[in-house]
């Protein structure tokens, strides 16, 4: 990683297309940068970044949604909570800004849909 030091008002280039500039330096840790890039080119700030990933994470698993939905067949239910399951740890990895509460709180409700697959797998017909 290259690390570089600028001042209020001094840029960076990347390649041809791309300046980043330094806006304003506010007290404690904050920076307010200024980026300028083409249209083609995304830009987004890595919470928000991370987040659309998960999103398109998401789909794919939707995707594997049984298509069967009978709420009196376990296994289906099973499987809708596997995948809730994994849904939930998505968020909790891609969302790092997630505050305390929240990530315990998801976790919480992976635990209760562990426990709801266990006791639907115990229904399930020999």
């Amino acid at each position: 990683m290259l690390v570089l030091q600028r001042l209020k008002n001094e840029s960076i280039r990347i390649g041809d297309d791309i300046t980043i500039v330094v806006v304003e330096i506010r007290s404690g840790n904050a920076v307010r940068l200024g980026i300028d890039a083409p249209p083609e080119v995304p830009v987004h700030r890595e919470e928000i970044y991370l987040l659309q990933q998960a999103h398109g994470d998401v789909h794919s698993l939707a995707g594997d949604l049984p298509t069967d939905d009978s709420p009196n067949n376990p296994d289906t239910a099973a499987r809708h909570c596997d995948t809730a399951i994994g849904l939930v740890g998505q968020v909790i990895e891609a969302a790092g800004f997630v505050g305390p509460l929240c990530r315990e709180r998801l976790t919480m409700a992976q635990k209760y849909l562990s426990a709801a697959i266990a006791v639907l797998r115990e229904q399930e017909p020999a």
